[in-house]
Order: structure tokens, then sequence, then C-alpha cells
């Protein structure tokens, strides 16, 4: 099966990093870039410009550093955390700070590419035992996306909030004010009783997880 992305993989760990990369390869994807600190990551982003960029979190001049510098800096490229750093706070503020998911390592080959593949089409993915972590005892409550009432529009909102559009990137997609999509997410959060855009989607992400 060949998705023909473009990836490319730093960490600080050769061997692991051999692994990852000869699993993306054999399962079709383009590696065109290693390294092994943050340096490497935002050198190898600008250089090669790759769909995604497959990182350690905890690696030398620190995972969450390179990427708020790629994402600042306007790189195209979707910035996947691939770690082994699993507490809240460190995914939430990766998350915040753009990452395009959260994966951790001890992942199965199958998981790692479809997640790959879903960050590089535009999509969030989020390892779905970090979902229920981060959204805590809601998430295990009758109340799931399915089963809330959002509307079309809601819908599309709540879409484009969970392929990290800004406000007003939602506002130009819809052709809509910023007011109106602000109005939007407000009931969306209230609906899926989430406290914030990253809870939202990671709800949306989890719909779109392969099971």
């Amino acid at each position: 099966m060949s998705f023909q992305h473009r990836v490319v993989v730093i960490d600080d760990h050769p061997l692991f990093r051999d692994g990852v990369v000869h699993t993306l390869v054999t399962h079709g994807i383009d590696v065109i870039g290693e390294g092994a600190c943050a340096e490497d990551a935002i050198r190898l982003t600008h250089e090669h410009d790759p769909d995604v960029l497959l990182m350690d979190m905890n690696m030398p001049g620190g995972g969450l550093s390179a990427l708020t510098s790629i994402v600042d800096n306007g790189a195209r490229s979707h910035v996947l955390p691939l770690t082994i750093v699993d507490d809240e706070a460190s995914i939430s503020e990766a998350l915040r700070a753009g990452a395009r998911g959260y994966i951790l390592k001890g992942i199965g080959g199958r998981e790692l590419v479809a997640a790959v593949d879903t960050v590089a089409r535009g999509d969030i993915y989020i390892a779905p035992q970090l979902v229920e972590r981060l959204l805590g005892r809601r998430f295990q409550h009758d109340q799931k996306t399915e089963d809330v009432a959002l509307s079309e529009r809601e819908e599309q909102v709540l879409g484009l909030l969970a392929r990290g559009f800004s406000n007003k990137e939602i506002a130009l997609q819809l052709e809509l004010s910023e007011k109106t999509v602000k109005y939007h997410i407000t009931h969306v959060l209230k609906k899926l009783n989430v406290r914030n855009r990253v809870e939202a989607a990671l709800y949306a992400s989890q719909l779109n997880t392969p099971k």
C-alpha cells in the first residue's frame, strides 16, 4: 500500500529511528530525511518541506521548542509527535503549540502508518488511549460525539477546527464573519461538554480514528 507521503523522522536514538524508517518505507511512505535534535527538525523541515514531521518530544534542543519554531515560521508540514512523554500537560501543550496529533512509542506499525496518513491528509490523529485520558471520565459517559445534536454549520466548524484552522481561516472557508464563527464554536464546546478547542479537536479526532 502506497500513500506517497513525504516524511522526515527525528529521534536521537538511532536504533529506534531505523525501525520507524523501515516501517514507513515498507508501507510505501517516502522518508526524505532523518535527524536527531531540534536543530535537525527545523533545518530539515525548511529544506525538504515534508508532509509530516514525525518527531520525538524528548530530544536534544527540546521537541516543544522545535515544534513552536516550525509552526511560528508558517511551515506547511504537519508535526506529529512520536514520544514516550505521556503526561497530560505535555500533550495539551504540544497540541496548543500546533502539533497535528500525538502518538506514543510502543505503537504498532499499522497504527503508525495510519497516524501518518491521517495527519498527512490534514486531520488530527491522537492515540485513542490518550484521548480517553485527556478528556477524563466525561469521555466514558453516555454522552458521545456521535450522539450530540450539532447543526450542519456546527459540524462544518468543528471539522475545520479539528484540522487546525484559526477562527479567521474558518470564517474565510465558510464565508462567515469571525464573530459568527466564535458564536458557533461557543455552542459546539457547550454541546460537546468540553472546555476548549483542543478538547473539541480531540473528540473530533476520535471519530476519525481507524478501528
